[in-house]
């Protein structure tokens, strides 16, 4: 906000760049007591613990994260704040929260009975954590896949935006679960799957050589890249 529109050059600039305006007291929180943390990082889905581990760990942009997961540095930052979510939840009650945990919050934000008839949503969300399949979820629930699926989107947009931090935690939590599931088989979608696949990059010749001419400076992006990015 202090800066002028003739020096901002339309250019945007992250609070993440700005050490002087902030206190990162996650970063600081996990880095100093990364012992208690670490025991229950095993419950995070891999990219969780990647995001956590890189940015607060080995304290890398989060352009740089964006680069790694095929994502925006947008999408990136906001993951980045889910995943803490989790951890913490994770850290409140030493693993998964058990059924009547869930039950208990989604009853006070009448979000446990979005099916009638059916089943509550703190099942669907237990079972879903065992077979990470919808279509397994709803046979043994005796539920239609399409009412299944929208109780636990519903529950989770609700409450990630409660204005109590712990309950957001389990909005998190039950976002994480289903976030770019497949709808019809098990585990990740189509699209999901393809960002995970593995990713190859080829260097010109000119990077292994012990000595470089200045004239052959045509691939320097290549050679002189930004040690935060390595």
């Amino acid at each position: 906000m202090l800066v002028t529109p003739e020096d901002a050059c339309d250019q945007t600039i992250s609070l993440e760049t700005q050490a002087d305006m902030a206190i990162d007291t996650v970063g600081v929180a996990l880095q100093e007591n990364y012992g208690s943390f670490v025991r229950y990082m095993k419950f995070l889905a891999l990219e969780d613990q990647e995001l956590i581990n890189l940015y607060y760990q080995v304290e890398k942009p989060q352009w740089c994260l964006a680069m790694f997961h095929r994502s925006t540095q947008t999408l990136c930052s906001q993951r980045l704040k889910l995943a803490v979510k989790r951890l913490a939840l994770m850290a409140m009650f030493q693993g998964h929260p058990e059924l009547e945990v869930l039950d208990a919050t989604l009853e006070e934000h009448g979000l446990n009975q979005m099916i009638p008839g059916g089943p509550t949503t703190g099942a669907l969300v237990v079972e879903y954590r065992k077979h990470h399949s919808f279509t397994a979820v709803t046979d043994l629930l005796r539920c239609s896949r399409p009412q299944a699926r929208r109780a636990l989107i519903a529950s989770a947009a609700a409450l990630l935006k409660d204005e109590h931090e712990e309950h957001t935690a389990f909005g998190a939590y039950i976002h994480g679960m289903i976030d770019q599931a497949s709808v019809m088989g098990s585990g990740y979608s189509e699209n999901k799957r393809l960002k995970c696949a593995h990713g190859f990059v080829t260097h010109p010749t000119i990077v292994g050589q012990a000595r470089i001419r200045i004239e052959d400076l045509q691939d320097y992006d290549h050679i002189l890249v930004s040690r935060a990015s390595l």
